[in-house]
């Protein structure tokens, strides 16, 4: 189900991999979030293995170049990834990512995008009741 799903989403950000809050953002945003850590879902619609990049359509049809810092295999265009990492530009067109999750197809069959972009909003709207994982998260 689409809860099952976000709360999955939900749990894969790991504290220990990252310092500070990363916030769950919909690519629309990204421009105000220059230099901040974001987990950010879209949708592969290019593959560059050679320069270990993939071009995402975010869940609210954001065109956004998500450079890997590793060489990691991708499954496949058009399949969901969930990347976590930091906005490189002011125009949130890039994001140098620090980690990624390859979602698989039969996970994200029926995924509704407009939910989820609810979702996201509703957690901005309502941030005090929505707990962002830190770095002092992790040492405790």
């Amino acid at each position: 189900t689409v809860i099952e799903i976000f709360s999955n989403f939900m749990n894969v950000m790991d504290p220990s991999r990252s310092s500070g809050a990363r916030y769950r953002v919909t690519g629309s945003v990204l421009p105000n979030l220059a230099g901040r850590l974001v987990c950010l879902l879209g949708r592969v619609r290019a593959i560059k293995q050679g320069v270990m990049q993939v071009t995402l359509i975010t869940t609210d049809n954001v065109e956004v170049e998500v450079d890997l810092m590793e060489k990691l295999p991708i499954s496949g265009e058009g399949n969901f990834i969930e990347d976590e990492g930091r906005v490189r530009d002011d125009r949130g067109t890039r994001v140098e990512g620090a980690r990624y999750v390859d979602l698989p197809r039969d996970a994200t069959a029926n995924f509704d995008q407009e939910l989820y972009n609810k979702a996201v909003q509703f957690t901005a709207n309502y941030e005090q009741f929505y707990i962002q994982s830190t770095s002092a998260d992790a040492a405790s």
